[in-house]
């Protein structure tokens, strides 16, 4: 479709136009992928089970405990139908494609996504829709990406594009979903990468928007004032965010290491552990989105004594790891924000219970900061926390206690258990160094043809004294190349800079890659030249980058880094 296309290069703001299209495109594919997905939800539970999505309680007992074991069932099923590599789905696998060199995100990983994570919403599996929302705008936009051959620096930025607008287009959060993206998978905040995201975020939600009401997802009680708060019992809420929080991120890792039996056993394990639960507390099945919208509007508070409460949310804890944990393609996000609701009531309920007429904060404040600490210290994006709850509740009053429960919540996770983001934690256990040194960040975001000498002159054989003469008074020619095997070339420099690269060994690569892939070529094939070409499809040569140059980019960028912090 594309393979006559011109190749396209993503290197400074001045390419921001051609990426501005190519990411508001992306970001209404990807708002199309994501209506579809919620539409398979809603759909399923509407037509199977009779009731709105999320609100399995008014089921019979029976189909609390059968509904998650279905799930499991079905997951198993395309389990088995999947090769061992196209089994890994969500946010762990998107980081994982996206540390990768070429960032392509295969089709049946996404297609298991798709159908399974759906199902598995459908059957009261205890987890979340933005995970498989995220994967599938990964997938969509490597597409497109490849599509139309981007250099791989580019495309690490349309994929993130993607993940931006599948975030934005599962909540209609389209500012956290930015601020998540560049904090969580980006891992650097530059302009050149930030209007993408945000036009990607736009067109996504503003797609969305027409399909869904955009009014505030927690809409609380008329009159409510949020600007009354206690700085003590907001620091208190943050600290019991902290600790059940740090709970959450060992019980997903605990259930991710189990070696008990096969996957698949622990997959089927962890829907009859939910069923069981659920016979009792059938609040547990889905994401619990119902539970937090009542708990926010102040209607279920009246009904949820402080043991019940504190009950459902080990509950809820126990069921959601578990089934995140054994593999089952559903995602964490959404379960976190209810979690993080769940949690803050509580605290207010205890509030209210110790001083009585005594306390001037609404309960509702604290579930909310209970939803910005819990999210915060899960993932490790504070900011991206913060938004979304201010997106959720339309709330800007959130802002200031937001930005100390956050702080609470995050020291005592890190400072007192020492407990990092499940992300960074899973991708650790997949020996993969996350975060990457912002050296290697330096590296991918900068594509060979970039940084390529095209001042070449092609040779049919090896160049004689009088040829690089004649070359060392063109300004134009500063490499002398001819070839010496299928895939081997010799480079000879005309330049009194390069001029220790004569009759050097050079292999060849796409100057569609980036500086690391260059690195990592020049490693395996232990030479010190690589001769870019077009394409991968093209052998004609381009261009000369040498390990040199790369080496001297690396050196100015920590010298500018320490320029900075002194």
């Amino acid at each position: 479709m594309f393979a006559k296309r011109q190749d396209f290069s993503f290197d400074g703001i001045e390419n921001l136009p051609l990426l501005a299209v190519i990411a508001a495109f992306v970001g209404l594919l990807v708002g199309f992928v994501v209506i579809g997905f919620r539409a398979c939800i809603e759909f399923g539970t509407k037509f199977l089970l009779r009731v709105e999505s999320d609100q399995f309680e008014r089921l019979e007992p029976l189909w609390h405990f059968l509904l998650p074991i279905a799930g499991s069932l079905v997951a198993v099923a395309l389990f088995f139908v999947l090769r061992r590599e196209s089994r890994i789905v969500g946010i762990v696998h998107v980081l994982e494609r996206f540390n990768s060199a070429d960032v392509k995100m295969p089709i049946r990983n996404a297609a298991y996504q798709f159908i399974g994570g759906a199902l598995a919403l459908i059957f009261g599996v205890s987890g979340g829709r933005e995970g498989p929302a995220i994967h599938l705008g990964a997938w969509t936009s490597s597409f497109v990406a490849h599509q139309f051959r981007l250099t791989h620096n580019s495309v690490r930025v349309i994929v993130a594009c993607g993940i931006t607008a599948g975030i934005a287009a599962s909540f209609n959060i389209p500012i956290a979903a930015v601020v998540f993206t560049m904090e969580v998978v980006m891992l650097e905040f530059t302009i050149a990468t930030f209007l993408p995201l945000m036009l990607a975020a736009f067109a996504a939600a503003a797609l969305v928007s027409l399909i869904y009401p955009t009014s505030p997802v927690f809409e609380l009680s008329p009159g409510m004032a949020l600007h009354d708060w206690n700085a003590l019992m907001v620091v208190g809420t943050g600290i019991a965010v902290g600790i059940f929080a740090s709970l959450f991120k060992y019980e997903i890792e605990f259930f991710s290491d189990l070696k008990i039996g096969r996957v698949w056993q622990r997959m089927l394990a962890a829907g009859l552990l939910t069923g069981a639960i659920a016979l009792i507390l059938p609040q547990v099945l889905g994401m619990g989105w119902d539970t937090a919208v009542a708990l926010v509007a102040g209607e279920s508070e009246a009904n949820f004594t402080i043991a019940f409460l504190l009950t459902l949310i080990l509950a809820k804890l126990l069921a959601t790891s578990a089934c995140i944990g054994s593999g089952l393609p559903v995602g964490m996000i959404g379960p976190s924000i209810v979690l993080g609701v769940m949690i803050g009531t509580l605290c207010g309920m205890v509030e209210s219970s110790v001083l009585g007429s005594g306390s001037n904060t609404p309960t509702v404040v604290y579930g909310l900061l209970g939803a910005v600490a819990m999210l915060g210290a899960t993932l490790n994006a504070p900011l991206a926390a913060l938004l979304t709850v201010v997106e959720l509740s339309g709330e800007l009053d959130l802002v200031l206690p937001g930005l100390l429960v956050i702080v609470a919540a995050n020291l005592t996770t890190y400072g007192l258990f020492g407990r990092r983001s499940i992300f960074v934690s899973r991708m650790h256990s997949l020996g993969i160094p996350y975060p990457p040194h912002p050296s290697v960040l330096y590296l991918r975001r900068s594509s060979v043809r970039a940084c390529m000498d095209s001042r070449i002159k092609l040779m049919d054989q090896s160049p004689s004294a009088t040829d690089r003469k004649e070359s060392s008074r063109d300004k134009d020619i500063a490499w002398l190349i001819h070839p010496q095997s299928d895939n081997q070339f010799l480079v000879h420099g005309t330049r009194e800079s390069n001029s220790q690269f004569a009759s050097a060994r050079a292999s060849l690569l796409s100057s569609q890659s980036s500086l690391e892939e260059a690195l990592t070529e020049m490693d395996t094939k232990k030479v010190d030249v690589v001769c870019a070409t077009q394409s991968r499809s093209s052998h004609k040569i381009i261009g000369v980058l040498t390990r040199e140059y790369i080496q001297r980019m690396q050196t100015k960028l920590v010298d500018d880094k320490q320029h900075q912090k002194e």
